[in-house]
């Protein structure tokens, strides 16, 4: 969550956006990790990496108030995330390999 600082200098939480303003956030999210699914292999979604995009799903549920239905599609997004780590982890591996042997 953003951090407002005070007139006293003190930094205060500032207030949450409504879960309208989320929605845009929300389907682009969905869009692209629901890309990662259907390409099934792509070690690398839209040129970001998983932490990129962890963060991103982080700041939409501390940023907004979320209603039901999109705590539901955040919790999706989280899933997917994780197949995501899932089906890259092997790919990474390989390749910091690939570039230890070949500096051997």
């Amino acid at each position: 969550m953003r951090a407002v600082v005070g007139s006293e200098g003190t930094k205060k939480k500032s207030p949450k956006h409504s879960a309208h303003l989320a929605e845009t956030q929300l389907d682009h999210l969905e869009q692209v990790l629901g890309g990662f699914l259907a390409a099934q292999g792509a070690v690398v979604i839209q040129g970001l990496g998983k932490d990129y995009w962890a963060a991103r799903v982080s700041a939409i549920a501390a940023d907004f108030h979320l209603l039901p239905s999109q705590q539901r599609r955040l919790a999706r997004l989280e899933q997917l995330l994780n197949v995501y780590e899932a089906n890259t982890a092997p790919s990474l591996a390989e390749a910091q390999d690939a570039r230890a042997r070949a500096a051997a």
